[in-house]
């Protein structure tokens, strides 16, 4: 396998698959990174030298984030070989090898942030909506589904989720009034 060739017809793969350029850049300057510390041939890699090469990833305080993208471009180069030119090669990253990476909390507003927010709000329609979202713990899928038909039939039966929504006539009030002033 003449391994120059295979990556430079690995480059027009991407390109036909319509990656964009920084993208199949940093594809092959993470396959260059991988080859370049590679202690055995690309035949002869196995899970063990990618377990190695996480370590060293790990060791240079790459971000778990940063490591998944090195193992998704070598792992994508070894399918695009048994895919595309007919090599028959074991992958040596499977896909259990990719890092957890953390999911941080989302972040709370404070009062203060949270008064300025909705200060800055300008119309009813928009100022219902966060309140629906704020007050209600709705979704914005939920208030996306939400119909004005729905509010006006039965409002003060709306339940969300397992129990009923705290609140909610605050909302129904503020969609009422942005109704109103849409149809007079």
């Amino acid at each position: 396998m003449n391994m120059i060739e295979s990556i430079l017809n690995y480059r027009q793969y991407l390109k036909r698959k319509n990656y964009s350029e920084l993208t199949v850049k940093n594809y092959l300057h993470r396959l260059k990174l991988f080859f370049s510390w590679l202690p055995v041939t690309v035949e002869a890699a196995s899970a063990t030298e990618v377990k190695h090469y996480i370590d060293y990833l790990l060791e240079k305080r790459m971000a778990p984030h940063s490591i998944n993208c090195h193992l998704s471009a070598v792992r994508g180069f070894y399918d695009y070989l048994a895919s595309e030119e007919d090599v028959q090669l074991d992958n040596p990253v499977a896909r259990g090898q990719m890092l957890r990476e953390p999911h941080p909390l989302p972040r709370y507003l404070h009062d203060n942030e949270l008064q300025l927010f909705l200060e800055s709000v300008s119309s009813t329609r928009d100022l219902a909506i966060f309140m629906l979202m704020l007050r209600c713990g709705l979704r914005v899928q939920e208030v996306v589904n939400l119909t004005l038909a729905l509010l006006i039939t039965d409002a003060a039966a709306f339940w969300s989720k397992p129990a009923k929504v705290p609140g909610i006539e605050s909302c129904i009030s503020a969609m009422m009034q942005q109704w109103h002033w849409q149809n007079t």
